[in-house]
C-alpha cells in the first residue's frame, strides 16, 4: 500500500434493548426488527461515550472525529447521547464531515439559528453550541449485520419495506414531520425518563449523503435535550456539501463491512483522524472475529455498549486495511485502550 492514513476507529455497540429488557423480566414477547432503548440504555449510552470523551482528553491528542450510526431506533437513540457526555465541549476536539458550505449562510442567520424559546420566551443568542450541531451520518448498511435485518438480506430491503423510519430514503428530508423527525421526539422523552440532562448539553443532527448527487443534506432537523427548543425556522432547506465521488453511492444493497469501509473513506477524505461507529452485535463480532490475530482473545458475550478498537488504513485506492486492538466494557474504557498509531510520536 503507498500513500496509506491510519484511522483510529470505535466501533461501539448500541445500549440496552426495550425488546430484551422486557423478556428479562418475564414478558413473553417476540424479538422487535427495530426496538427503541429503554431509558436505561440512555443513561448506558451516556456513560459510554462519557468514558471516550474522558479516554480523549487524558490521551491529550486533537482529534478531527467522524462519528456514524446505522439507521436503527436503537442505535441513532445511543449516538443521541454523545450530546450530553460532554465530547463536544473538549477543547481537542474538532467534528468531522460538518456541512462546510453551510457556515457562510449560518453568518447571516446566526442570531435566528441560536434564538432559544423558553416558558417564559426570554432568549439567548450567545450559545454557540447551537450553531453547530454534532454531525451524525447515517449509512443504512451499518444495519445490514443485525441478525432481524440480515433475515431480510440487509437494510436496504428493510428500508424498501417501510420497517426503519430512521434510515436515509426520500420521506427522511430534514423536514419537522418527516418520520427520524418524529421518531427522535419520541427518544428524547425516553432519555429525560432515564438521563438527568445537564443543561452545557450539544445538539446533534443526523445526516445523509444523497445519490447520485453527493450533496450531504439533514435527515432531520437539529436535535436538543435540553429543556429549551430551538428556533430553526430559518435553517435553509438545502446544503450543498459535496462528498467525494467513491463515497458517494448508497447501494441498495450495500451491507455492514461495505457501509463500514465507506463510512472510513468519507472520514478520511474529509481529513479525520479518528472515527465512531454505534451498531450492531453482530457487526462488532464479525470485525472482531475477521480481523483478531492468534495473540487476541475472542470476547464470548459482547454486552451493551461495548468499545471495540481498531485502526484502519486506508491508500490511494480506496482500499482499506483493519487492525484490530480490543474490546471492552464501556465501563473499563480508558485512556489504554486508546490504539497507538504511527503518528503518536507527534503527540
Amino acid at each position: 500500500m503507498t500513500n496509506a492514513s491510519t484511522l483510529t476507529v470505535f466501533v461501539v455497540r448500541h445500549s440496552e434493548r426495550l425488546d430484551e429488557a422486557l423478556r428479562k423480566n418475564g414478558d413473553r414477547i417476540r424479538g422487535e426488527l427495530d426496538p427503541p432503548i429503554t431509558p436505561q440504555g440512555h443513561q448506558q449510552a451516556h456513560d459510554a461515550f462519557s468514558r471516550l470523551a474522558e479516554g480523549f482528553r487524558h490521551d491529550g491528542r486533537k482529534r478531527k472525529i467522524a462519528l456514524f450510526s446505522s439507521p436503527t431506533k436503537r442505535t441513532m437513540g445511543t449516538t443521541l447521547m454523545v450530546a450530553t457526555s460532554g465530547m463536544g465541549q473538549l477543547s481537542m476536539v474538532e467534528w468531522g464531515l460538518q456541512p462546510k458550505e453551510q457556515l457562510v449562510h449560518e453568518q447571516n442567520e446566526k442570531k435566528d439559528l441560536c434564538t432559544i424559546n423558553t416558558k417564559n420566551e426570554t432568549t439567548n443568542s450567545n450559545d454557540e453550541s447551537l450553531c453547530s450541531p454534532i454531525p451524525i451520518i447515517v449509512l443504512n448498511g451499518l444495519a445490514s449485520c443485525a441478525a432481524a435485518i440480515a433475515r431480510m438480506r440487509g437494510a436496504g430491503a428493510a428500508v424498501e419495506a417501510g420497517l426503519l423510519p430512521c434510515a436515509d430514503f426520500k420521506a427522511n428530508d430534514g423536514s419537522f414531520n418527516c418520520p427520524a423527525s418524529s421518531e427522535l421526539k419520541t427518544m428524547k422523552e425516553n432519555c429525560r425518563n432515564g438521563v438527568a440532562v445537564p443543561e452545557t448539553s450539544d445538539s446533534v443532527q443526523y445526516w445523509k449523503v444523497e445519490s447520485p448527487t453527493g450533496r450531504m443534506v439533514p435527515l432531520a432537523p437539529p436535535v436538543s435535550l435540553r429543556k429549551q427548543v430551538i428556533n430553526v425556522s430559518n435553517v435553509p432547506s438545502e446544503y450543498c456539501r459535496i462528498v467525494p465521488q467513491h463515497c458517494i453511492e448508497q447501494r441498495k444493497r450495500e451491507y455492514f463491512r461495505q457501509a463500514l469501509d465507506r463510512a472510513v473513506l468519507l472520514a478520511e477524505a474529509d481529513g479525520c483522524d479518528t472515527m465512531i461507529v454505534v451498531a450492531h452485535r453482530e457487526g462488532v463480532r464479525e470485525l472482531v472475529e475477521r480481523w483478531s490475530t492468534n495473540g487476541h482473545e475472542i470476547p464470548r458475550k459482547l454486552n451493551y455498549c461495548c468499545i471495540a478498537s481498531f485502526t484502519v488504513e486506508t491508500s490511494d485506492d480506496h482500499s482499506c486495511r483493519w487492525c484490530y486492538h480490543g474490546v471492552v466494557d464501556y465501563q473499563d474504557f480508558g485512556v489504554h485502550s486508546i490504539p497507538e498509531t504511527t503518528s503518536d510520536g507527534d503527540k
